[in-house]
């Protein structure tokens, strides 16, 4: 390395040792103000997993992250199964208990993320831990961004202490404070490594807006990892929730620094290849031909298939937002999905949700890796001195009602109970006369057919007679 180059010819073999030892780490992108957390052994444990080479420059958030997908060593695999053992134990959505993996799930790890440009660091947990202390980092979306919090929050769990609370009433939305388990076992004497991360859901129907959960991030998020996807299918609507999200940002003054996702693939095995969500009335009808049990390949390119990305790149690049490239290392994963069965569907499989933990969340998550460790900010609250929690997502409750407006709205309630009632019964009596006058009509028709029936033998029966005539 360059800085074991410098300390070489003038300082002496020990010296020399000395500035080698600590640039080990070097090659895996390790930025220097992260110098004593080298030394915790956990560091050590995992600063390298074995991917390879390593010997081009380290990814930084001005780098293209396009590449391909390149076989794991097996010391790769070794530490991945050990980093994200949590998930293999952990009956949460979309982890590997429910999708049916129990017995050979190594497949989901059998590749690594290698950018065309630079070297993707692998998602080493205690890094990511040190690149998040005194932050917060909130993840806003839907069930796709909640995998991405999941599977980050797996990983740390391992090897932090994370205290995890719901944002009320949610039981998704959810929030996790993190601490060293032993911050004492490290050779050099530092502070307990602490950090939060948060996931509000938000962005489709009966959940928060995106522009409201991006203000309740505001006052102390370090970083925002956000996206808008597959639950929004009418691509002008896309349009206007990114805007909307875009036009919050800069109303809060730009403040809160974004990281967008770009949208997973889907792959759906629909009759026009392009992998994306079928709709309902196709979709049963799928069901019902046993069509839908697995996910299949795109057969089309990007330009047909992508049919979120493509609504949403162009406005992400207008707002100069940075973003994780996530669509084309997806595109060949269709073998990650959740199978049919218990947790999906009895005759159908969710090609949607990938499982956990899996190749393409550790891609992301050291995209997320090199963003953290190049903020330039300085962290804005030190989570474990707040005597509460976090700005909760979703508004307090009311005060409780007085017996006034208890008995009003009990009232209240008998009354539309008795016009519901009056109006089913209205709905019922218009819906029995219509059925009577279809089977009137109904009744009529088939006398209609009979007498016609009729006439039509008669007929016959008189033509034959005539004919025997003629012929006698």
């Amino acid at each position: 390395s360059s800085s074991a180059a410098w300390c070489m010819p003038w300082w002496g073999l020990f010296l020399w040792v000395h500035c080698l030892f600590n640039s080990v780490d070097a090659r895996d992108g390790t930025l220097d103000n992260l110098q004593e957390t080298r030394n915790h052994s956990l560091w050590t444990e995992y600063s390298q997993w074995g991917i390879g080479g390593n010997t081009r420059t380290p990814c930084t958030p001005t780098h293209d992250l396009a590449g391909e997908w390149a076989p794991s060593s097996t010391q790769y695999k070794d530490h991945f199964i050990d980093a994200h053992s949590i998930c293999a134990e952990t009956d949460e959505r979309y982890h590997i208990p429910r999708c049916g993996l129990y017995k050979k799930p190594q497949f989901l790890w059998q590749f690594y993320w290698r950018p065309s440009a630079c070297d993707l660091p692998t998602p080493n947990p205690v890094r990511i831990g040190a690149a998040l202390d005194n932050r917060s980092l909130y993840f806003v979306g839907d069930s796709i961004m909640e995998s991405h919090y999941r599977s980050l929050k797996c990983l740390l769990q391992r090897h932090f202490n994370l205290t995890c609370n719901n944002y009320p009433p949610s039981r998704r939305a959810e929030w996790c404070v993190g601490v060293d388990f032993e911050p004492s076992s490290s050779v050099v004497s530092r502070p307990p490594v602490r950090f939060a991360i948060h996931f509000f859901i938000a962005g489709f129907g009966g959940v928060p807006t995106i522009p409201a959960s991006l203000k309740r991030a505001a006052p102390d998020a370090d970083l925002v990892i956000l996206n808008a996807g597959p639950h929004i299918h009418d691509p002008r609507q896309l349009h206007g929730v990114t805007q909307r999200a875009i036009a919050t940002w800069r109303e809060l003054g730009l403040q809160i620094p974004i990281l967008w996702r770009e949208t997973l693939a889907q792959h759906f095995q629909n009759p026009d290849g392009t992998g994306a969500y079928i709709e309902p009335k196709l979709s049963d009808h799928l069901r019902k031909q046993g069509k839908l049990k697995k996910c299949g390949p795109i057969r089309v390119n990007r330009s047909m298939a992508d049919v979120f990305n493509t609504v949403t790149n162009p406005l992400i690049a207008e707002a100069g937002w940075p973003m994780l490239p996530a669509w084309n290392a997806s595109s060949t994963l269709y073998w990650h999905h959740l199978p049919f069965g218990k947790f999906t569907h009895p005759n159908a499989a969710d090609c949607t949700h990938y499982c956990m933990p899996n190749q393409l969340f550790a891609m992301l998550n050291a995209m997320v890796l090199v963003h953290l460790e190049h903020l330039e900010a300085p962290p804005r609250v030190i989570h474990l001195n707040r005597p509460v929690g976090p700005a909760m997502l979703f508004e307090p409750p009311p005060p409780p009602l007085t017996e006034q407006e208890l008995a009003e709205l009990m009232k209240d309630k008998i009354a539309k109970g008795k016009e519901k009632k009056k109006k089913d019964k209205r709905i019922q009596d218009r819906e029995e006369k219509r059925a009577k006058r279809s089977e009137e009509k109904r009744k009529s028709w088939i006398e209609e057919k009979k007498k016609e029936k009729g006439r039509r033998d008669d007929e016959g029966e008189k033509k034959t007679e005539n004919n025997d005539k003629k012929e006698r």
